[in-house]
């Protein structure tokens, strides 16, 4: 009886077996583009991604991991710099700078008098309401003396940090005052816009520092106006150095502030045609002005320093600017990432491209050590001019 039961399950299985092992011989290279096809686009990518899955030694990186180093390597086939994926962190950082927002302390260095770094505290930002008031001038920065800093940014990375950890300042305030203040970093919305006014021989000359093109800066850069013009200022400092430009939308508006309606002050150019841009708005300012530029001066901010110079509105001083003649668009993805594809380039209003050239200014002034010669350079042009 055993025997025969044996026999029987040998007759019943191996059939069965057969049949399975002919059917995934035949079946299997139909089930792999099966597969490849409803994991992947393309077949080679959908092929490699199975085989990876099915053979790859080692545990594998996530597939979203994956999924993002294949985009970048098909984007690296396309020699273009700009044209770039952001992973999820970096790219909500960046959605904060351009929408204006940091953590930060909420202050603005500038070089005063030789050697001394000015403040001027953001309205109601952590450092305001500490107790810095405009004009201090920065002694230290947890303990460490300020002395003859060769740059303002590595002052300013100084201020940035996480989010509620303290930082303590010491500053001077006239007349003989030593302040030291503890200030808890936040998320603060940073102006892009920052201003005040400078006595020179003959009256006021105005200073606006624009130090990113964000959603907020046409707003922003219309109220210091505003704020400039009823202090009398006439001529104007327009300081943009360090300035990587951000977003394109906001030039025609900004450039409008400062050129008469119907100016061109840029050529787009993309696969299907090219297209002269003008201003929208209404002038704001039509007195003399110089822009002060430099080698961190780049991308949007060199449309609109070319703008105003080949417009026989601005006389441009500093170093050559970074060079960059393309434009991007961004593109946020389903798993947070965002997709940056330069979908255009342009040409200033002269149609020169500045792609590795950059503007060379008018008048060429390079850093010093503990003061901002390009600024006493702008105040020393603009001066004769006064009223």
């Amino acid at each position: 009886m055993n025997r025969f039961v044996k026999l029987l399950t040998v007759l019943i299985v191996l059939p069965i077996i057969l049949a399975a092992f002919w059917a995934g011989f035949f079946i299997s290279p139909y089930l792999n583009s099966f597969l490849s096809g409803a994991m992947a686009p393309l077949p080679p990518f959908g092929d490699a991604w199975v085989l990876l899955e099915w053979q790859y030694y080692d545990e594998l990186p996530p597939a979203e991991v994956r999924m993002r180093g294949a985009v970048r390597g098909m984007l690296e086939t396309l020699d273009d710099p700009y044209t770039v994926l952001l992973d999820p962190q970096p790219a909500q950082q960046e959605q904060y700078r351009l929408s204006g927002r940091y953590g930060d302390i909420g202050l603005e260095l500038w070089w005063a008098e030789e050697g001394a770094v000015g403040l001027s505290p953001y309205p109601a930002g952590p450092a305001e309401l500490a107790g810095i008031a405009e004009g201090d001038r920065l002694l230290s920065i947890d303990g460490e003396a300020v002395g003859d800093a060769a740059r303002l940014d590595a002052l300013a990375g100084q201020l940035r940090g996480e989010i509620d950890t303290p930082v303590t300042l010491t500053v001077h305030r006239e007349p003989d005052q030593t302040l030291t203040f503890t200030i808890t970093r936040a998320e603060v919305l940073r102006p892009s816009v920052q201003s005040r006014h400078i006595p020179a021989a003959g009256g006021d000359i105005g200073y606006m520092r624009v130090t990113n093109f964000t959603e907020r800066t046409v707003e922003e850069a219309t109220e210091h106006l505003a704020r400039l013009k009823r202090h009398g200022v006439q001529t104007l400092i327009l300081d943009v150095r360090d300035n990587g430009g951000g977003l394109v939308e906001p030039l025609r508006r900004m450039a409008g502030l400062f050129l008469p309606s119907g100016t061109t002050i840029y050529y787009e150019i993309d696969r299907h045609r090219e297209l002269g841009v003008q201003v929208l708005g209404q002038q704001k300012f039509a007195g003399p002005m110089v822009i002060l530029v430099n080698r961190g001066t780049a991308s949007a901010t060199e449309i609109f320093a070319a703008a105003l110079r080949e417009n026989d509105r601005a006389t441009i001083i500093g170093e050559p600017t970074f060079g960059k003649s393309s434009i991007q668009e961004l593109y946020p993805l389903n798993d947070g990432s965002t997709l940056y594809i330069t979908t255009a380039v342009w040409l200033t209003p002269e149609q020169h491209r500045l792609d590795g050239v950059g503007l060379t200014p008018d008048v060429s002034i390079s850093p010093q050590v503990g003061q901002d010669a390009a600024l006493q350079a702008a105040l020393a042009h603009l001066e004769p001019l006064l009223p």
